[in-house]
């Protein structure tokens, strides 16, 4: 399902569109809440959920805009005066046709709405809503990509001291994303069993049948924690309880296995306490602090053994190892200017695959292409370089 970004075939008619569309559609629905909001009569008695309704619109923008911005532009620490997104902030005519923002303007966009929210949002709900600390969480992980370390550091240690948050024991690791209620959720999109997609269930990706396996661990992922590849971690890393070795002689990952009974079922950690902890770390080498403590606290939750010293590369090392499959690592690459490193495809029988092996940070598909479907109705849209002569 995924050669076309494998092969290194990105186009403006490829499957990133639905990720265009999507968020889009979400901005649009959470626009009309923002808007009637504002001009409904509500009871004094409705007021405070009335506000708290309000407040997640305003983080749910933040997040669609987020998730748009690192996708199809620049990141803010290569080039933040680049092409952006549309920010849309308004119920839109369907004539309508925005143009693209700078990325320093859809980020000013993104920290405002989240500073709305902010002061909207308290923490009375649970983790399947968005609540003030998600909110802090997110401001966190914004900081982060903007090279703000300074706020990245602050606002992750917001959430990390609030000790709401514990890091789940080494235990529980394994079964965390099938089951509810582990300790590190700051904010989860719940799916229930009645909600499964069948063999279009996350963790369909990773598993052979009932799914159908088609991204697996690399072997350089696989070393980050068992360096001569004996299926047992070097220091007791609970993680690689993440992987499994399967008749066929391949390693197929197991972190989404099915929640409620379901195969591939599970909903989502969106946000939670062990990436605030990366976050942490990586701000203090930034801003002259000491990351170490950081990294073991979330090591020694995880079996493994304490580090002595941390720089940027073994803190990638870690956000590599915590969170991997949950889509950071591309993002964490770009970001930081660094080459992303292909390697360990293993070929599905009879299926050519090709591609670069090693993709440089200043390469034009590293950024997907502005979807066809926009191109067509807004004539204001202007296209990424590198994609004109596919759309």
């Amino acid at each position: 399902r995924f050669l076309q970004n494998w092969n290194y075939q990105l186009n403006s008619s490829n499957t990133q569109t639905a990720l265009w569309t999507d968020a889009y559609a979400t901005i649009l629905m959470v626009n009309n809440i923002i808007e009637q909001i504002q001009v409904v009569d509500i009871n004094s008695s409705d007021q405070a959920e009335a506000s708290l309704v309000e407040g997640e619109a305003y983080a749910i923008r933040a997040l669609a805009h987020f998730d748009l911005v690192r996708a199809f532009a620049q990141p803010y620490t290569v080039n933040p005066s680049s092409l952006g997104v549309a920010v849309v902030i308004a119920p839109l005519d369907p004539g309508a046709e925005p143009a693209r923002a700078t990325v320093a303007e859809v980020y000013a966009q993104i920290d405002a709405d989240l500073a709305k929210a902010a002061g909207l949002l308290d923490n009375s709900q649970g983790p399947y809503r968005i609540t003030k600390d998600a909110v802090a969480a997110m401001q966190a992980r914004v900081a982060l990509y903007k090279g703000d370390y300074a706020t990245a550091k602050l606002k992750a240690d917001e959430v990390i001291n609030s000790g709401s948050y514990p890091l789940m024991d080494a235990a529980d690791v394994t079964d965390a994303w099938t089951s509810d209620g582990f300790s590190e959720e700051i904010f989860t999109l719940k799916f229930l069993a009645s909600e499964s997609r069948g063999p279009d269930n996350l963790g369909s990706i990773y598993v052979p049948s009932p799914g159908y396996g088609d991204i697996r661990p690399s072997t350089d992922w696989r070393k980050l924690m068992d360096a001569d590849l004996d299926g047992v971690a070097d220091d007791g890393d609970v993680r690689l309880d993440w992987i499994r070795l399967y008749i066929d002689g391949q390693w197929y990952q197991h972190k989404f296995d099915g929640a409620d009974g379901v195969p591939g079922l599970t909903s989502p950690k969106i946000l939670r306490a062990s990436e605030m902890y990366l976050i942490a770390a990586e701000a203090a080498l930034e801003t002259s602090g000491d990351p170490v403590p950081y990294l073991n606290t979330l090591r020694a939750a995880r079996g493994a053994s304490d580090l002595i010293s941390a720089d940027l590369s073994v803190i990638m090392d870690e956000r590599s190892r915590e969170l991997a499959f949950e889509g950071h690592r591309a993002f964490d690459l770009f970001r930081r200017g660094l080459s992303a490193t292909r390697n360990q495809f293993v070929d599905a029988p009879g299926t050519a695959v090709s591609g670069p092996d090693v993709i440089p940070p200043n390469d034009n598909q590293r950024v997907y292409p502005i979807p066809q479907v926009e191109l067509d109705v807004n004539q204001n849209m202007v296209q990424n370089p590198g994609y004109e002569i596919n759309g």
